[in-house]
């Protein structure tokens, strides 16, 4: 279930949902839930950017395992640029987000991931990344 019960209680969000839940649900979907205080199923919200899957209820613990294995596998220095870039590209235009993902991509490329990665798909296996950084990577 989700909703924003601030209104059941005469609380006024202030903790960001009046910016980020419209960005999610949109704002419709927003007005709705915080002004009736609401909760609706996660069903309701799939396809939107609030809910990314829906998994039974018995298969929770597989399906947060599987996700985690997917991603623990990756390089932690790429995603944390992914990680950075995405959240920081909602709020700039989209020049200057472009333009901080060539830098923040020319940057990570003289790493060490970026290096593995590529040995790792020339010989046909599975990379084992360890970089912890590069100077400058993602600060700018």
């Amino acid at each position: 279930m989700f909703g924003d019960a601030h209104a059941n209680y005469g609380m006024f969000p202030a903790g960001g949902a009046t910016v980020r839940l419209p960005r999610r649900v949109g704002i419709s979907r927003a007005k709705q839930l915080m002004f009736t205080g609401a909760s609706v199923p996660a069903a309701e919200l799939a396809g939107t950017d609030l809910v990314t899957c829906l998994v039974p209820d018995a298969e929770l613990v597989d399906a947060v395992s599987s996700l985690v294995d997917s991603i623990a596998g990756k390089s932690a220095l790429g995603l944390a640029g992914m990680k950075e870039l995405v959240s920081a590209g909602m709020d700039v235009p989209r020049e200057v987000g472009l333009r901080r993902e060539r830098e923040w991509a020319a940057e990570y490329m003289r790493s060490g991931d970026f290096a593995e990665g590529l040995r790792a798909f020339a010989e046909k296996r599975a990379p084992q990344f360890v970089d912890s950084g590069v100077k400058g990577v993602g600060r700018g």
